[in-house]
C-alpha cells in the first residue's frame, strides 16, 4: 500500500512539475539569435552604452560570423549608444524572415563590419 502511494504521489509530482513547466511556457517571435548585454556608459553612469554579444545561437548570425565579444554599435543605422535597452531589443526582433543591418565593432580591426542578419524563430522557454 505504500508503495502504491509513493507511487502515486511520485506521478503528481512529475505531473506538477510538467504543469508548472508549461505554465511558465515558452515565447517565440522573430530574431537574430544572439544573446546581448548593455555596456555601461561612464558619462551618464547607466547603462546606456552599446551591446555587446554574449552568445551566439545557431543561425543567420553565427552563419554570417559574428562573435562573442563583438559590440554593435549600430542597428539598422541607429547608435546603440545612449538607446534604451528594451528599445535596442524590439530592433533585433521583427518578422521572421525579415532582415536587420548590424554594424559592429571588433577587437583587432580598425574599421566596423557591417552584417545582413536574417531574422529566424527564436524559441524561448522562461
Amino acid at each position: 500500500m505504500l508503495k502504491n502511494m509513493l507511487t502515486s504521489v511520485s506521478l503528481c509530482v512529475v505531473f506538477l512539475f510538467l504543469f508548472n513547466v508549461a505554465a511558465v511556457g515558452e515565447e517565440r517571435f522573430g530574431g537574430v539569435g544572439l544573446s546581448v548585454s548593455q555596456l555601461f556608459d561612464p558619462e551618464t553612469k547607466t547603462k546606456a552604452g552599446e551591446l555587446v554579444v554574449l552568445d551566439v545561437q545557431a543561425g543567420d548570425a553565427q552563419t554570417k560570423g559574428i562573435l562573442r565579444g563583438d559590440v554593435i554599435t549600430r542597428i539598422d543605422q541607429t547608435s546603440t549608444n545612449g538607446a534604451d535597452f528594451g528599445t535596442l531589443v524590439a530592433k533585433l526582433r521583427g518578422t521572421v524572415g525579415s532582415e536587420v543591418v548590424l554594424e559592429v565593432k571588433r577587437a583587432g580591426t580598425q574599421k566596423p563590419l557591417t552584417f545582413k542578419i536574417k531574422r529566424t524563430e527564436i524559441v524561448y522557454r522562461g
